[in-house]
């Protein structure tokens, strides 16, 4: 049966993880998809995921380590394989359309630590349910 194959593929590095787009054919080895791991290093931990990082590949779920802060504009958009995140607490930023158009994407969780959700970042999904305490967060325009 043709379909997601849920692989992991685990992201390591210091700072802010770029756009890998010279990096995809490598990554994806041949896999329909896979699930992407955040992971820090003994000195090293990733903070933000930048502007583009993996927008378009076929991530079926995402696990984001605590260290990061910013998910950068357009960071997961069009990852059509996408079902559901959870973003943990320390992520204080959530930029323009960085999950936009990820059509098969129905849950998303947010943490506390959430203090700037654009509006536009969902833009495109269809219907997600959205968990959070919302009690600190501000929409960014």
């Amino acid at each position: 049966m043709d379909g997601p194959e849920d692989e992991p593929v685990f992201v390591y590095g210091s700072g802010i993880v770029g756009d890998y787009k010279e990096f995809k054919e490598d990554m994806l080895g041949g896999k329909k998809s896979f699930a992407l791991y955040f992971e820090d290093m003994e000195n090293e931990c990733i903070t933000e995921i930048g502007e583009n990082a993996f927008c378009g590949l076929p991530v079926t779920h995402i696990v984001i380590s605590g260290h990061i802060k910013k998910i950068g504009k357009a960071a997961f958009a069009d990852c059509k394989y996408l079902d559901s995140v959870v973003i943990p607490e320390g992520v204080e930023i959530v930029e323009e359309k960085a999950f936009a158009n990820c059509k098969s994407l129905k849950k998303i969780v947010l943490p506390a630590s959430l203090k700037k959700l654009a509006d536009n970042a969902f833009e495109g999904c269809g219907y997600i349910e959205i968990l959070s305490n919302e009690k600190n967060l501000k929409r960014m325009e």
